[in-house]
């Protein structure tokens, strides 16, 4: 029954995970085409045919672009998402759907799915916290900041997918429109490097964990534009030095690809 994690694709032209045990498989998110989607589940040694649910952050393309689709594809498949969400993708759906909302728990087979609150420029975003077994895996991406609800989890998880999106002075020189540098560095944006690598510390300030284990983080939703995985990877490491916490002794980090499929991560 083991939980487990792989990254099919994480980033801003897409996103899409498979959260699995030996009994259940769900995918959170389908912002790339069904074809990759399939063949990132085949190469995760998962059918396209045994997934059971799609629960759905909120409604940006990079999220939601390959629904359509994949419920054609799978007319058995059941959509969870909150009702904010819905109201833009249900014409696009020709799913089930079952309505989600911040706080409130649910069991997909033998996975507690738990969403939380997001601070993000979309209707009612939420990201998803997964629980099997007493094992706790955490996808936290596309917000501005960390909610007080996302950090609880974060504590509580053995496996942590948490977004790096941008580095702050390569976005700031970047060519991006002066609107859109100002969304993203907003609390309804998305999170840095330097931002993420404080919450990370006081993740292990707060952590629960026993001697013997030390808890994962994979860096997820890098932009392309202005970050790119060495730069997210040394200035983490750089802030989490700074307050006495290192990477192989305190926490195993690696970073998610845009557009490979990952390894799969037992959590």
């Amino acid at each position: 029954m083991t939980l487990r994690f792989c990254s099919i694709a994480s980033g801003s032209s897409g996103n899409c995970y498979l959260v699995r045990t030996d009994d259940t498989v769900l995918l959170v998110d389908a912002g790339i085409s069904c074809k990759k989607i399939e063949e990132g589940l085949e190469a995760a040694g998962t059918k396209l045919a045994d997934v059971e649910a799609l629960l759905v952050t909120h409604e940006h393309t990079d999220h939601v672009r390959g629904i359509k689709p994949l419920t054609n594809k799978l007319p058995g498949l059941e959509v969870y998402c909150t009702a904010g969400t819905w109201k833009y993708i249900e014409k696009e759906c020709s799913a089930e759907h079952t309505t989600v909302a911040a706080g409130k728990d649910f069991w997909i087979g033998d996975i507690r799915c738990c969403p939380f609150t997001l601070s993000h420029d979309a209707e009612e975003p939420v990201g998803y916290s997964f629980e099997s077994e007493g094992r706790i895996l955490t996808i936290l991406t596309d917000s501005g900041y960390v909610t007080d609800e996302a950090h609880e989890l974060l504590v509580d998880s053995n496996l942590i997918v948490l977004e790096s999106n941008h580095d702050v002075d390569t976005l700031q020189f970047c060519n991006y429109p002066y609107n859109i540098k100002r969304r993203i560095l907003s609390d309804f944006g998305h999170l840095s490097n330097e931002t993420t690598g404080k919450e990370l510390c006081k993740v292990l300030d707060e952590g629960k964990w026993g001697l013997l284990e030390t808890p994962t983080v994979l860096l997820a939703h890098l932009s392309k534009e202005t970050n790119f995985p060495e730069m997210a990877e040394a200035t983490i490491k750089g802030v989490m030095e700074s307050e006495g916490y290192y990477v192989g002794r305190h926490i195993d980090m690696a970073t998610l690809s845009r557009d490979q499929v990952s390894d799969v991560y037992m959590v």
